[in-house]
């Protein structure tokens, strides 16, 4: 990128995380650094945000006002800003200075990073990941940009302009402005007008995707590749008008890159310089686009005053130079850290990166902690020494175990803060009777508990822990004493804490402090769960619903194929990237295929309950949506005794491969278990399948019965296919050509090079739903669902892919972008009874919030114009996870400075809930 930049002064390039920079700014020559600091001097190169790294933003997050999610703290949050600013501070001076917040991944935005940036200097914060309902209305009222109150406790100061970028995020940006007065430019797009995008994610749209596909010809000389110029340039055009409909301005930033883009920058900005003197030169767009940053364009003049300030020097170097070796220890300091600031990282620390990054996060963190450890027992001693007397200190909290009557064990404690704080510390022990001093020989308040047997510390496993209060002044230490208690005092006065199994009780509290916490045992299965939690500092009640469930991760047989989309691009395959994600029902994304057809296999999503399962299958393909290949999936097979379905996935509409990642969507029932529900309300639904034999012949219509008294008026009914045999190949097209309240009528035909059928065919369907009635079922996760009736028409002599839209047509917004679409189709004009039944296949894209597309294939010959009704079921991808039995062992403890309630599911696998029983703002909180 320096290149590209050094030969054209009009283009720009951003950089946000100086870890990477940083390490790439190490490697450089002198020459090429002063360079770079040049393009930094000129405005070319510019940082956006500045920090080590883009931290994640997760840590401030409440839970019901008690549970707080402890990823990174606020002073972490500081530190990693300090670290990386403080190295532009010294490679490039003040022109370096970040001028705006750039958060366009974290997973989610809090209120305090806005007073926070706003207090670091910041002039404008740039976000992407909101509430997708709230990014929706924002767009619609065209408030994607405002002011954010950052601090209730700031005023003024808390208060910071913020940019919401929709579905996109990249460093390069172009701006694009219009000259003067055109409606052209200005007006919004009517309703005709309006061509549906495809979603860009946080990269570029693809008419500007120069670093990848896309390419640029301008040159009318050159045969083999026609000029493209002119629809990038309108396609672009379009992009503008929309965006430019979100905000209250004239000025549309479009970024212009992805993830790993511009690795060959001469190939990317060289063509995007061709496409922007072509709409500069060209009067009729009326604009001018050019290369800009988000600091250009919200026009920053703010003084370079607020940088972070880092001490470059300790006054215990100069007392003792002789005794150590400054430069090391700056070093080793400096490299943990680095560690500490990488692992705040949106990808870092909330687990969301691959494993061999998480490898390398853990291990500089090691190598940190190891060069730092030795220091700090060096250089703490001189903190404490008394005279000529250096004690010795180390790291090692079993040495509580050699406490005698003639000795006592030294705990010293340091606060690395600039402000003082309380804590409860906490000492791993296999003695119990034991006191604690403060420095000044003065007994404390201590409580020692008892350590259940599933409730060990990992590193040092012991009998009880003892707690105390320390209040720690800030940029110090302090000293406290562990010693055995006499043994007189001992009799009399225990600090040990009492301990009570739940037996008789139906209902237990803990907690006399700022919180209460209220359990009561469930009558039918015995467990243990927490119902009521009182805060007295508001003096109210709260009543809660604690239940237990474990979520299977995706992977290995639970894969939903979504990696495919993330590692086929960035090479990850089974990298462990986004492990922490759980499985889901009823997707699963295919790569792409040099052949006609793929066969996979799939585990079972939900445990079948009846003793003799019958598995039924309901399937449907799903594309992306700028292609428009067209498949059919076919189920041929199944093994329960591995808990597994196969399927075919055919495409049909001449293509002998694909570039896209296809997904199947699928619901898998059990025909044995009448009572199941799955999304759909059992009164609501009925199911079924029926066997056709083999058959000679292409079609087949097969009579499908609903039982008696099952429906009051004509059902909604969805079908699928499923052969015998996965080796033959074959693909089936249904269409409905009749139904009434007691049944309906489906004609089967094979649509591939094969016309035979050679294996047994079985209808399965769901004609369950009443229609009219409002379905709304929970299944686990399954919470939004919706059901519909649409026309399509295929014109007569089709013989390619043609694209229909539908809408859900009702209010129903789905939380995932792409909810699971399954369909049939049935002719309804000519007359399929006595007449022709025309084949299609189908393929849904673009399933959104308000509706989907279908890809239509006409596998027949239509001699005539053909309308068919598509009967829909839209719902939410179920989360898969399994319910967990109530706890084998709860314990109650309780003393003067915390209390706990100890519950053991199995060996490595319980929960504590803590309460404090201090009354000081910083024990607020249920731990």
């Amino acid at each position: 990128m320096i290149p590209v930049l050094l030969d054209n002064p009009e283009r720009k390039f951003s950089y946000v995380e100086q870890a990477y920079f940083s390490r790439w700014w190490n490697e450089q020559t002198a020459s090429t650094q002063e360079k770079v600091r040049q393009l930094v001097a000129n405005g070319q190169l510019q940082f956006n945000l500045g920090g080590w790294a883009m931290n994640d933003e997760v840590h401030f997050f409440f839970i019901i006002i008690i549970i707080i999610i402890a990823c990174p703290t606020l002073s972490e949050v500081v530190r990693q800003m300090t670290d990386g600013q403080q190295f532009i501070l010294r490679q490039f001076g003040d022109s370096g200075r970040p001028t705006v917040g750039w958060h366009i991944d974290p997973f989610g935005h809090s209120y305090v990073t806005g007073g926070l940036w706003s207090e670091v200097g910041f002039d404008a914060f740039a976000m992407w990941r909101i509430n997708y309902r709230q990014q929706e209305q924002r767009q619609q009222q065209q408030n994607l940009e405002f002011v954010w109150k950052g601090s209730s406790s700031l005023g003024d100061q808390g208060y910071i302009w913020v940019h919401l970028f929709v579905n996109l995020y990249i460093h390069i940006c172009i701006r694009i402005y219009k000259k003067k007065k055109n409606p052209f430019f200005l007006k919004k797009l009517k309703s005709s007008q309006k061509k549906k995008k495809e979603d860009s994610g946080y990269c570029a749209p693809n008419e500007i995707s120069f670093y990848w596909s896309t390419f640029i010809q301008t040159d009318p000389r050159l045969p083999s590749y026609p000029t493209n110029y002119i629809q990038l340039a309108e396609s672009l055009m379009e992009d503008a008008r929309t965006r430019r409909n979100w905000y209250r301005h004239e000025h549309v930033l479009m970024p212009f890159g992805c993830d790993f883009a511009h690795q060959n920058a001469y190939q990317s900005m060289t063509q995007m310089d061709k496409l922007m003197e072509y709409m500069n030169s060209n009067a009729t767009y009326n604009v001018t686009i050019t290369y800009s940053t988000f600091a250009d364009r919200e026009n920053v003049l703010r003084p370079a005053e607020q940088w972070f300030a880092f001490a470059q020097g300790l006054d215990l170097f100069r007392l003792y130079p002789d005794v150590f070796n400054q430069t090391l220890i700056l070093n080793n300091i400096t490299y943990l850290r680095n560690a500490l600031d990488c692992a705040q990282h949106h990808d870092g620390i909330s687990g969301t990166s691959t494993q061999s990054t998480t490898n390398d996060f853990m291990y500089m963190l090691q190598q940190g902690t190891d060069r730092v450890l030795p220091f700090t027992e060096q250089v703490a001693p001189y903190y404490l020494k008394k005279g000529s007397n250096i004690p010795t200190l180390v790291r090692n909290e079993s040495l509580i175990s050699s406490l005698s009557n003639d000795n006592v064990l030294v705990v010293v404690l340091y606060n690395s803060l600039a402000w003082a704080v309380t804590e409860m510390v906490e000492i791993g022990s296999n003695v119990s009777q034991v006191s604690v001093f403060d420095s000044g020989g003065n007994e404390i308040v201590s409580q020692v508990n008892q350590v259940t047997q599933y409730a060990q510390p990992f590193s040092t496993p012991c009998h009880y822990i003892i707690f105390f209060q320390a209040a720690l002044p800030p940029l110090s230490f302090s000293t406290f004493f562990v010693a055995l208690a006499d043994s007189d005092i001992a009799a009399s006065r225990s600090s040990l804490a009492k301990v009570h199994r739940v037996q008789s009780l139906s209902s237990y509290s803990i907690g006399d402090a700022y919180y209460s916490l209220n359990f009561s045992v469930d009558s039918q299965n015995h467990g243990v769960y927490l119902t009521g939690l009182y805060n007295r500092g508001l003096a109210k009640y709260f009543p809660l619903n604690n239940t237990w469930a474990q979520y299977i991760s995706t992977g290995g047989l639970y894969s939903d194929g979504l990696q495919v989309l993330f590692f086929s691009l960035f090479l990850l395959f089974d990298s462990g990237h986004y492990i922490f994600r759980p499985a889901q029902d009823n997707r699963y994304t295919l790569a792409s295929s040099t052949g006609l057809t793929v066969v996979n296999t799939l585990a079972f999503r939900q445990p079948f309950s009846s003793a003799q399962p019958a598995p039924g299958f309901i399937v449907a393909a799903h594309g992306d949506g700028q292609y428009n290949d067209t498949f059919v999936p076919t189920v041929c097979g199944y093994d329960l005794g591995v808990g597994n379905f196969t399927y075919r996935y055919h495409r049909v509409d001449g293509g002998s491969y694909w570039g896209q990642n296809p997904s199947i969507d699928f619901l898998v029932f059990d025909s044995s278990q009448k009572n199941e529900s799955f999304h759909f309300n059992a009164k609501q639904r009925t199911y079924g399948t029926v066997s056709v034999s083999a058959k000679q012949s292409q079609s087949q219509k097969v009579n499908i019965a609903f039982s008696k008294g099952a429906y009051l008026e004509t059902p909604a009914l969805v079908v699928s296919v499923r052969g015998s045999d996965c080796s033959s190949g074959a693909s089936y097209a249904a269409v409905i050509t009749s139904i009434d309240t007691n049944g309906a009528d489906v004609m089967i035909t094979r649509i591939d090079s094969n016309s035979n059928w050679d294996e047994d065919v079985f209808w399965i369907g769901l004609p369950g739903i009443r229609w009219k009635v409002p379905i709304m079922v929970y299944d686990h996760s399954c919470s939004l669902f919706s059901n519909g009736k649409a026309t399509l028409t295929v014109p007569a002599n089709t013989n390619s892919v043609i694209n229909i839209n539908f809408t859900f047509g009702n209010s129903s917004d789905f939380v995932v972008n792409e909810p699971v679409v399954l369909y049939s189709l049935q002719q309804m004009t000519p007359n399929p009874n006595g007449g022709t039944v025309y084949n299609v296949a189908t393929t849904s894209v673009y399933n959104g919030k308000k509706g989907f597309g279908l890809n239509v294939f006409p596998v027949s010959s239509f001699t005539t114009s053909v309308t068919y009704q598509v009967t829909f079921l839209a719902f939410e991808r179920n989360v898969l996870y399994r319910s967990i039995n109530p706890p084998v062992d709860v314990v109650f403890i309780e003393g003067p400075l915390v209390s706990e309630m100890q519950q053991v599911w199995q060996a490595n696998y319980s929960q504590t809930y803590r309460v404090f029983n201090v009354d000081s703002d910083d024990f607020k909180y249920v731990d």
